[in-house]
């Protein structure tokens, strides 16, 4: 399980939506004052993401809590999202190339161009329309572990 420390600031029904402090690698690396990606992390690093979480701990706006989502649905999305696109553009650029070869086509690179749109449309819309449900399900929602008190010592944990 992934876990992050947040902070609650809206809830509904058995959700609870939540910020947390985006952090950099750099934070912890000793050569982050003279290096040129620590500083752009500093510049772009300070941002709050806002979740939407399920609340198992029926945890309150303004408290600290720890949340956490599993690391193989986070994989599993990962691939989805990043991998299987790139992997049907280049498999349908090369189709594009190879079918333009064999109909002698002249221009076999706009041919190639054309079919790894095509392919990376195709992605696109696949992974929107297995993924349009998973919001409503369990294995790929982050979800409170524990409300934690200002020292995120643990108050209350999930059964």
């Amino acid at each position: 399980m992934i876990e992050e420390t947040a902070r609650v600031v809206q809830c509904q029904d058995n959700f609870a939506w939540v910020e947390t402090q985006r952090k950099s690698a750099c934070d912890s690396c000793s050569m982050n004052k003279g290096c040129g990606t620590g500083t752009i992390s500093k510049l772009f690093g300070d941002k709050r993401t806002r979740l939407k979480v399920i609340n198992k701990v029926s945890a309150d706006v303004g408290d600290s809590v720890l949340i956490g989502i599993d690391e193989s649905a986070l994989l599993t999305g990962s691939f989805l999202v990043y991998l299987l696109p790139i992997l049907f553009l280049l498999s349908f650029a090369m189709l594009g190339e190879i079918m333009a070869r064999q109909l002698l086509i002249e221009n076999s690179e706009l041919m190639s161009i054309l079919f790894g749109l095509l392919g990376l449309a195709l992605s696109m819309w696949w992974v929107r329309r297995k993924t349009s449900n998973l919001e409503n399900t369990g294995r790929y929602q982050a979800v409170i572990i524990r409300r934690l008190n200002e020292r995120n010592i643990c108050l209350t944990e999930t059964k």
